[in-house]
């Protein structure tokens, strides 16, 4: 992988922050759809229409005791440093947002397996396989209705209204496409239509957001398409 690539993984609202100091050779990614199985008779077994599972991310590399050409970043922490807070991140299930710049990887992920290794030619220095996978929130509404309905001699209303959502903690663009749009891939067109507002928060929260890194703020008032 080219140096001009960055992993970055971020929580707590993007207030806490670790860069993966030794880029992978490869970064896999396993997309898939669950389909059930069903045997009819005289049919034998049939397939149905499945859903799309969570993307799987995964990389192997090495947690280095000291500085070196591969290193990407300026600052380098303790190999036991990295190692405790991805531990800790997978342990308590933190949700995390995987950023991996120059390939427009922007998901919200748990981490599901991190093992490591220590190897005597190279006392200090971690290797170790971790693998994220994408979370999804899952939102049930309540549909209530109305005390005071509109009897059927009133005449409808012309004005039309936007439609808008307010970020909560764990969204990002992607998840509210899907569960607003029905579509996780239109979230550019979410970004486009809120892009001042987007940059705006993000300035205020010390970071910087565009389409390679759309983060997004819990409270955040977004247009919908």
């Amino acid at each position: 992988m080219s140096i001009n690539y960055s992993i970055t993984l971020t929580w707590n609202n993007e207030k806490s922050k670790l860069v993966i100091p030794v880029l992978p050779e490869e970064i896999k990614i396993k997309n898939g759809i669950s389909n059930s199985k069903v045997n009819v008779a005289e049919l034998g077994e049939i397939y149905e229409k499945g859903t799309p599972d969570c993307t799987e991310y995964s990389w192997e590399s090495f947690f280095p005791a000291y500085m070196s050409p591969m290193v990407s970043v300026s600052h380098l922490n303790s190999p036991r440093n990295y190692l405790d807070q991805l531990m800790n991140l997978m342990n308590n299930q933190t949700v995390i947002h995987l950023v991996v710049s120059g390939m427009g990887i922007t998901e919200y992920c748990l981490i599901t397996k991190l093992d490591y290794s220590e190897e005597g030619g190279d006392v200090g220095t971690l290797n170790y396989d971790i693998t994220l996978i994408q979370y999804k929130k899952i939102e049930i509404r309540k549909l209530t209705k109305s005390s005071s309905q509109t009897n059927s001699s009133s005449r409808p209303s012309t004005n039309s209204t936007s439609k808008t959502y307010t970020v909560k903690s764990g969204d990002c663009l992607w998840s509210i496409a899907q569960s607003q749009l029905g579509d996780g891939s239109k979230w550019l067109k979410i970004y486009d239509l809120n892009v001042s507002v987007i940059t705006s928060t993000a300035e205020k929260n010390g970071t910087t957001a565009s389409k390679n890194y759309p983060v997004i703020f819990a409270g955040t008032v977004l247009k919908l398409p």
